[in-house]
């Protein structure tokens, strides 16, 4: 099992977990209006930002970008009391963002890089460990703990820092505003009249430790009775890059899965003494597929207490920051008000409250969804007679065979290289012409190595490269630099790179996990671990392993079709 033991949020509305509480309860939301961004109907954005001052002040003169500073600022604070944990071998740093220091693209790509920052701030804190960053589109900081518990269940580590972060800049924002997707005005999950989301900036560091015996249970500062993550699940709904599933398919799967359910059953037996903390964005199919996933799972009667009224959408800090408040939340016995929430929008409606709620909880449910059809959930509990309690021994010792192998290594155009293979495999998939050079490669490696895996929940995606979705942010990043300003949405929608896992999953119709690392080399070994996690949790049965980068003329693809013997 795995324990909550440490926890810090920096966002719009304070510098510490307490600070962010207190404004929560008081009504406050971070969010305002930004004159320094544009959108392309050149319409009032509204967003939350952390002010620099809330840097710790022995941070803040480093040489470190301005994201890095918030980062080790909220480890630092949330680790101030543990001594020396952060440097020992046996603690693993995990980082989870979407688009890091994107606003360096075209000065210094190397700080761009998503695993730079993960490394400038596990450095810093003088831990020996290759720190593993994560970016799967909104449900980024899910997968992060969920990953994160994995490798503590595994005996892999004993301590995991779980680390999410993302900041608003005109990159991210002109990308959202592009899809019409932005509100005018504070955003209203689930209300009647909701406009659509805001974006907003935020850090959260969630200190997770493995506990093997009762013994082990910590007794800390963070709670008034000890709190645990005690599952997760990821899923694909096989839908669409851009839109969720109209029949909430791949959320569905994930908490069914998360809750220990089959499929087509619903929790009616659980449905008591706990809440969902939902992904809310206020835009209006997200917030429609979620109330369906609620009630498709039987949840329906559960309190429902979305946050992006408080600080818009963080993206890869999202779901960090709104697991540490829910865990507060359920110690402290309330559930906040859902700012401006007024009608019911949804059907059929979740238990959406306009006022603060007392409540007795023991668990909660933190549901996710994001683009390329990604959805998370997990499950939070406190330590209590309903908790069942066995001691727990590593569960990674599983024998792995590689089935099926492909691979690309070329240089020069590789636009025409991959056009050129997809014609004379015999592919059919118009599809293929309208997707970055990522997704192509992505897409020939699954034609030739799913060759006989479709319709398929129990096939695992593990993913993993250096430069992120290096051609289409650069590729982004000219239409809005241009006088013009002409941000492209069929553009913008590649500038992640789990799209590539989402593309083949619709292909192939996989409703399996999907985990995107971003690392400055592909580590075979550490992919292979985790895999063989998710063969011991009884997720996968098979995985494809795949080292995808593309960038500069060059493609270096390896993939491998891995089993459980």
């Amino acid at each position: 099992m795995v324990q909550i033991i440490a926890d810090n949020i920096i966002s719009g509305l304070g510098k510490t977990t307490l600070e962010n509480l207190n404004s929560i309860r008081q009504g406050r939301t971070a969010l305002k209006e930004n004159l320094q961004f544009r959108v392309p109907d050149g319409g009032k954005v509204v967003v939350a930002t952390m002010d620099d001052s809330l840097i710790d002040t022995s941070i803040a003169e480093s040489k470190a970008t301005r994201l890095e500073k918030f980062m080790m600022s909220s480890v630092k604070e949330a680790c101030g009391n543990l001594g020396d944990v952060l440097s020992l071998p046996s603690t693993i740093f995990i980082f989870s963002t979407t688009k890091g220091n994107i606003a360096y693209l075209e000065s210094n790509a190397k700080i761009a890089a998503l695993w730079h920052s993960a490394k400038v701030v596990a450095d810093y804190f003088g831990n020996p460990n290759t720190p593993i960053t994560i970016s799967n589109a909104c449900i980024s900081g899910a997968v992060a703990i969920i990953v994160a518990k994995r490798l503590l269940d595994a005996g892999l580590y004993d301590t995991a820092v779980v680390v999410g972060a993302d900041e608003v800049t005109e990159f991210v924002v002109s990308g959202f505003g592009s899809f019409k997707a932005l509100s005018d005005e504070p955003c209203r999950p689930f209300d009647a009249n909701r406009k659509g989301l805001n974006l907003g900036e935020a850090v959260g560091t969630i200190v997770l430790q493995s506990v093997r015996s009762v013994g082990e249970i910590k007794q800390n500062n963070c709670f008034a009775v000890p709190q645990f993550v005690t599952a997760g699940a990821i899923s694909n709904d096989a839908n669409h890059i851009s839109g969720p599933s109209r029949t909430a398919e791949g959320l569905y799967r994930a908490i069914m899965r998360t809750l220990s359910l089959p499929y087509g059953s619903k929790a009616e037996g659980l449905a008591e003494g706990g809440f969902i903390n939902p992904h809310g964005t206020a835009t209006m199919y997200n917030d429609q597929m979620e109330s369906l996933a609620i009630f498709r799972s039987g949840l329906d009667s559960l309190p429902v207490s979305p946050l992006k009224s408080y600080y818009g959408h963080t993206l890869g800090a999202s779901a960090v920051i709104e697991t540490i408040l829910s865990a507060h939340f359920m110690d402290e016995g309330w559930l906040p008000a859902a700012i401006e929430y007024q009608t019911a929008g949804c059907t059929p409606s979740p238990k959406v409250s306009s006022s603060v709620r007392e409540i007795e909880a023991q668990w909660f449910l933190k549901t996710v969804s994001g683009f390329g059809g990604c959805n998370a959930a997990l499950k939070v509990e406190r330590m209590s007679p309903a908790l069942r309690w066995a001691d727990t021994k590593p569960t990674n010792n599983v024998d792995i065979e590689v089935l099926d192998t492909f691979c690309i290594d070329y240089e020069g155009e590789v636009k025409d290289y991959l056009s050129h293979i997809y014609s004379s495999s015999q592919i059919m998939y118009p599809k293929f012409h309208k997707m970055d050079l990522l997704c192509k490669a992505g897409i020939i490696a699954g034609e030739h190595i799913l060759k006989t895996v479709s319709e398929d929940d129990t096939t695992a995606l593990v993913f993993m490269n250096e430069s992120s979705s290096y051609c289409a942010d650069s590729e982004y990043n000219q239409t809005i630099k241009a006088d013009s300003f002409y941000p492209s949405p069929a553009v913008f929608v590649y500038t992640l790179p789990s799209i590539v896992m989402g593309e083949i999953s619709i292909r192939h119709k996989l409703y399996g996990e999907g985990t995107f690392f971003i690392e400055e080399c592909f580590n075979r070994n550490m992919a292979l671990e985790y895999i063989r996690c998710l063969f011991c949790e009884g997720v996968a049965k098979r995985a494809l392993l795949c080292w995808i980068e593309v960038r500069n003329n060059k493609c270096s693809l390896s993939a491998e079709l891995i089993c459980c013997l």
